[in-house]
């Protein structure tokens, strides 16, 4: 643990309202020289993490071997204001188990690595874009975006850029609209039962289940995805059209 650095308050408000900000974080995550020296830094709220003004986190290091992490024991609200992580894995989290608990809403979230985003209830994301892979593009690999919440992925307008490989997401249920997966992303999918629907409206979204509304993937059409796109049964569903390498371009899985 002596690489886990908690920079912590009891709530934490990060920018200012109406202007941008910049923190520099190189000295906190600086170049690991070997696996075990790999550093994580954690801004955590005892209460709340509330994102006032657009904030842009800075690292000399965009190496692959650390992670920052913004996170709060109860809810993290971030509306209408932008964060930027120029090193690489960058992680939010919420510690809150109510339907509040995490809302990313006219956000766009950048980072140089990967982008994990966790809520121990309901995570709510509205018109929102991330952006990963933006650091080392001409040394390293693309990179994914993890998203878990225990109750509810709650999705209306999400957008992905950057270099997109992997988009795995899991929660008990999943109901995503109006999104389109990037042509190169592997998704994958895990609900409690790992059945798949494609509710019209908010009442018909199974629980338990992953539901699509208007969601499209570019890499099989430019059109809303459907059923007959999809063969298997619940628990283990894949679409039926693949990536170069032969894995289906979306699964679907149960916890």
């Amino acid at each position: 643990m002596s690489n886990v650095q908690l920079s912590a308050a009891s709530s934490i408000t990060l920018g200012q309202s109406g202007s941008d900000s910049q923190i520099d974080v190189s000295a906190n995550l600086g170049t690991a020289s070997s696996t075990s020296d790999r550093k994580v830094l954690v801004i955590g709220a005892a209460k709340d993490l509330t994102v006032a003004g657009n904030i842009r986190f800075t690292n000399s290091n965009d190496a692959e071997d650390h992670a920052l992490v913004l996170g709060a024991a109860d809810d993290v609200m971030i509306d209408g204001t932008d964060i930027e992580y120029t090193g690489s894995n960058l992680g939010i989290g919420s510690g809150d188990t109510g339907a509040d608990s995490m809302y990313l809403v006219n956000t766009n979230i950048k980072t140089g690595g990967n982008l994990a985003v966790g809520s121990l209830g309901t995570m709510n994301i509205t018109s929102a874009n991330f952006s990963v892979g933006l650091a080392n593009s001409a040394t390293s690999d693309p990179d994914n975006v993890y998203l878990y919440a225990n109750e509810l992925i709650n999705i209306n307008n999400l957008a992905f850029s950057g270099r997109v490989d992997d988009i795995y997401m899991e929660s008990k249920t999943i109901h995503i609209q109006n999104t389109s997966f990037p042509a190169t992303a592997d998704v994958m999918l895990r609900s409690q039962a790992g059945s798949l629907h494609f509710p019209t409206t908010a009442s018909d979204v199974a629980a338990g289940g992953v539901n699509f509304t208007n969601v499209k993937h570019l890499g099989i059409s430019n059109s809303a995805l459907t059923n007959s796109q999809f063969s298997g049964v619940n628990g283990h569903i894949n679409s039926t059209a693949t990536l170069p390498n032969g894995t289906p371009f979306i699964k679907i899985r149960g916890q």
